[in-house]
C-alpha cells in the first residue's frame, strides 16, 4: 500500500472537517467549485498559536485537555502519574509535547473512549507499559479490527497505527481511584457513535468527556458523526444529562462545551426531525416520479429523497444560521442521514427531556 505522508493526511482530515470547500448551499452542492460558507459563529472556535500547531490548557484542578483544532485529548493528573483518555493521532508528536508543558510525570493509565483509530490511534507513543482501560464492547471491536495487515490497517488514513490492546475492561460502570482522584468510566446501554461509547466523568471536577456526539458550537458533524444507531445518539445525550457536571470535553475542534449545548444539539436534531415529518408529509411522490420517470429506480428515489432533505436543511437553515457554526455546510447530509429513520419506523420527534 501506497504511504500517505503526514502532511498529506492532516490536509485531508483539515478538509474534511473545517468544511473550507464547500458551498453555501444545501449539502448537495458541495461538489461545485465555489468555496464559500456562512460566517462562523462567535465562540465557535478557540484560537490556536500556528507556529505550535497545539493548545494545551487546563480545565480545573489540574485536569487539562489538549488541541490541535480538530482533535482533543484529556489528561488527568493524580499524585501517581497521568491518566489521559484517547491519543489522536493528528497530534503526533505534539501528543506528548503538549504533555510535558504541564508535567514530568508518566503515564500510567490510558482511557479509550470508543474503538476508532482517529481518536485513539497514537497510543503507542504514550511510553512505558500504561495500563489500558475500556468497555467489554470497545475491546471486543479492537479484537477484530486492530490489526497491523489486510487490506486497510488500523488508522491507514488517519494517521495513526494499530494500538496496545486494553489491559482492563468493564461493563456499563467502573470507578477508578487513581493518586487520590476519582474517575467514573460509564456506557449509556447502547450503542450511539460507535458499538460502545465510554463517558469519562470526573464528579468531584464536574467535568465529563463524550466523544463524537456533540461538536459544541457547531451542528454535528456529517451524517451527524456517523452515528452508528440514532437511537443510541439520543439517549446518550438524554444519559449524560443527568450527570452532575458543568464542562464537556467533545473529543473534536478547539472549544469545550457545556450542559446547554447539549441541549442545544439535542434542540436541533429534533427540529430535523420535526422538518422531515412535515416534508414527507407535505411532498406528493406521484409527482417526483411524474417528473423522473421509473425507469430508474435509484434516480427517482434519489430526487425524492433530495426533495425531502433540501426542504427540511431549508427550513433547518433559516433557524440556526447565526447561532451554530456549519448549519449550511451538514444540515442536509444530517436530514439524509435522518430520512430512512422517520419514514420508515414512523418514529415520533424525540423530546429532549
Amino acid at each position: 500500500m501506497k504511504k500517505i505522508s503526514t502532511l498529506k493526511i492532516l490536509l485531508m482530515i483539515t478538509i474534511l472537517v473545517t468544511g473550507c470547500i464547500f458551498s453555501a448551499d444545501a449539502q448537495i452542492e458541495i461538489r461545485s467549485n465555489h468555496p464559500q460558507s456562512l460566517p462562523l459563529v462567535d465562540g465557535s472556535t478557540v484560537a490556536i498559536d500556528p507556529s505550535k500547531g497545539y493548545l494545551i490548557k487546563e480545565i480545573k484542578d489540574k485536569v487539562y485537555y489538549a488541541t490541535d483544532g480538530i482533535y482533543q485529548v484529556m489528561f488527568i493528573l493524580t499524585s501517581t502519574g497521568v491518566v489521559a483518555v484517547d491519543a489522536p493521532p493528528s497530534l503526533g508528536g505534539n501528543l506528548l509535547k503538549s504533555l510535558k508543558e504541564i508535567t514530568d510525570m508518566n503515564v500510567t493509565h490510558v482511557i479509550y473512549t470508543h474503538p476508532h483509530p482517529d481518536h485513539i490511534g497514537g497510543a503507542a507513543l504514550y511510553p512505558g507499559n500504561p495500563v489500558i482501560i475500556t468497555s467489554e464492547g470497545t475491546a471486543k471491536d479492537l479484537r477484530r479490527h486492530n490489526l497491523s495487515e489486510g487490506m486497510i490497517p488500523f488508522g491507514a488514513y488517519v494517521g495513526g497505527k494499530p494500538v496496545p490492546l486494553p489491559t482492563k475492561t468493564f461493563s456499563k460502570k467502573m470507578e477508578l481511584n487513581i493518586g487520590g482522584r476519582k474517575i467514573v468510566l460509564l456506557t449509556s446501554g447502547s450503542a450511539a457513535h460507535s458499538g460502545e461509547d465510554v463517558i469519562v466523568f470526573l464528579p468531584k471536577e464536574k467535568i465529563v468527556m463524550m466523544v463524537d456526539i456533540v461538536f459544541p458550537g457547531w451542528i454535528p458533524f456529517e451524517q451527524l458523526a456517523y452515528c452508528q444507531d440514532l437511537d443510541g445518539y439520543i439517549d446518550i445525550q438524554r444519559f449524560v444529562l443527568k450527570l452532575d457536571f458543568d464542562v464537556l470535553v467533545p473529543g473534536h475542534y478547539s472549544k469545550l462545551g457545556t450542559r446547554e449545548e447539549i441541549d442545544q444539539n439535542m434542540e436541533y436534531v429534533d427540529d430535523l426531525y420535526s422538518g422531515l415529518s412535515d416534508a414527507i408529509q407535505k411532498t406528493d411522490f406521484a409527482s417526483v416520479v411524474a417528473k423522473t420517470g421509473m425507469a430508474n429506480i435509484h434516480l427517482m428515489m434519489e430526487d425524492y429523497f433530495d426533495v425531502i432533505a433540501r426542504k427540511t436543511s431549508s427550513k433547518v437553515e433559516e433557524k440556526w444560521k447565526g447561532k451554530l457554526s456549519g448549519v449550511d455546510v451538514w444540515s442536509y447530509s444530517n436530514a439524509r442521514k435522518l430520512i430512512p429513520y422517520v419514514r420508515e419506523s414512523a418514529a415520533d420527534v424525540p423530546k429532549r427531556q
